[in-house]
């Protein structure tokens, strides 16, 4: 991710840095996993909107990701700054699991190692997963009654579909 700066006359537009900022990278990837995607997409104009107003005019932000990158508290504090901003455009998060237990998955397998989707035997537990009936994206819960035995390749290969 590439740190931008404010415009001026000549470039009102402001301008990227050449390089990479790995330290706003990692405050904006981590922000992203306090969410689900269902609720950040939506909201993605104003989310990089926020990013682009706090990367020009907010100095502690600034600083913090340009030359305050291994103060422990400066950091601490540019996540606190993003969690906020995060948090006033899309919400509070509901945390909700995406991945069905894995003592889940070999119940299943036990009960009955056959692929929901393609109806063929599954010869090894590590080659399985629990498989969202309703997908995940779509907003199925990650509850078993919404789970499903299928071999890793079909799951894969369904995608979102329903």
């Amino acid at each position: 991710m590439k740190k931008i700066q404010k415009g001026n006359n000549n470039n009102p537009d402001g301008k990227f840095d050449n390089k990479l900022n790995m330290s706003l990278f990692d405050i904006v990837m981590v922000g992203f996993t306090r969410y689900q995607q269902k609720d950040v997409i939506p909201k993605a104009d104003a989310i990089k909107n926020k990013l682009y107003s706090l990367m020009t005019s907010d100095q502690e932000f600034i600083e913090a990701i340009t030359t305050g990158t291994s103060n422990k508290g400066k950091v601490q504090k540019i996540f606190l700054i993003w969690f906020n901003a995060l948090s006033e455009i899309i919400g509070t998060s509901d945390y909700e699991l995406r991945s069905f237990s894995d003592s889940f998955k070999k119940e299943l397998f036990d009960a009955n190692p056959t692929c929901s989707i393609c109806n063929q035997q599954i010869t090894s537990l590590y080659d399985s997963v629990v498989d969202h009936k309703i997908p995940y994206s779509l907003g199925g819960k990650t509850e078993p009654a919404n789970g499903r035995l299928t071999h890793r390749y079909c799951n894969f290969a369904r995608g979102n579909r329903d």
